[in-house]
């Protein structure tokens, strides 16, 4: 198959450090201390999907260094799901997750401490749930 876009490291390197300057370089709140983890959430999907590669290849004693289709979005195409589909996906968990950043610097501590505690263990039961699905190597 031949794919419209690759990036390669040179690309996603790039990417990934203008993320991080700009997340460095902003003021987030004065509302409550937990807006400073907003970067995070605006970064969810990457940052999820590090982590989950890492804990599935460190369940199966495999090293995290060596490349494997166990990626979300290649866990989600063995599910089922189109490429636009996965896309989709994507788009509104990110949309979803930014939307969450945004509030949180705006609400009280307590409110936004919950609304991160609900945000985290829908990621774990997501990552319980990708974990299931089986990926031929």
């Amino acid at each position: 198959k031949k794919y419209r876009i690759f990036m390669g490291d040179t690309g996603s390197l790039f990417i990934g450090f203008v993320l991080a300057a700009i997340a460095l370089g902003t003021s987030y709140t004065k509302v409550n201390d937990i807006g400073i983890l907003a970067p995070i959430l605006i970064l969810g999907i990457p940052i999820y999907d590090t982590i989950l590669v890492i804990f599935y290849r460190t369940i199966q004693k495999k090293s995290p260094f060596l490349g494997s289709k166990d990626h979300s979005a290649l866990r989600l195409e063995a599910r089922g799901f189109s490429r636009p589909q996965i896309v989709i996906i994507a788009c509104v968990a990110s949309f979803i997750l930014s939307l969450t950043a945004f509030v949180s610097t705006r609400i009280s501590f307590i409110w936004s401490l919950l609304l991160y505690v609900f945000i985290i263990s829908e990621m774990i039961f997501a990552g319980f749930w990708l974990y299931r699905i089986n990926v031929n190597e």
